[in-house]
């Protein structure tokens, strides 16, 4: 009796350090304020200077590719952060997907850059054949 008492304090111990671990995962750093964010799905789009520019790009985390970001001219646009929502996830059940990667951009310069999004296998880093590439006219604002 004794033995099934510590045993189901130390699942209940390491199931609450999980989910406080889970809680800090996908908060975006810095904070960003959606508002101030242009989110766009198009191949090309223009943005003022000290604009904030998201991307989403649909992902299954229980399977082993994830989006790599690659800009190819750095002056004129710098990744803030990256993050998983995952509140259009059909289930609950590994594999069911819905989750949403989202990349935010801050536009620093006037200029053009293109953000290449590779899908990369995370345990060997892999390129597999599918990229997505987003075109990114800049604007003084």
């Amino acid at each position: 009796m004794k033995k099934l008492l510590v045993l189901t304090l130390l699942s209940v111990l390491i199931l609450s350090a999980l989910s406080a671990c889970d809680l800090f995962k996908n908060d975006p750093k810095p904070p960003i304020n959606e508002s101030e964010v242009q989110a766009f799905s198009d191949k090309v789009t223009e943005a003022a200077t000290g604009q904030i520019i998201r991307i989403e790009m649909s992902e299954n985390q229980s399977i082993p590719y994830r989006w790599q970001p690659e800009i190819t001219d750095d002056r004129f646009i710098k990744q803030l952060n990256d993050t998983i929502d995952t509140s259009g996830a059909t289930s609950n059940m590994p594999g069911s997907g819905g989750e949403v990667h989202l990349f935010y951009y801050e536009a620093l310069k006037a200029g053009d850059c293109t953000i290449e999004m590779n899908m990369v296998r995370i345990d060997d880093d892999e390129d597999i054949p599918h990229t997505e590439s987003y075109r990114i006219h800049i604007t003084d604002h």
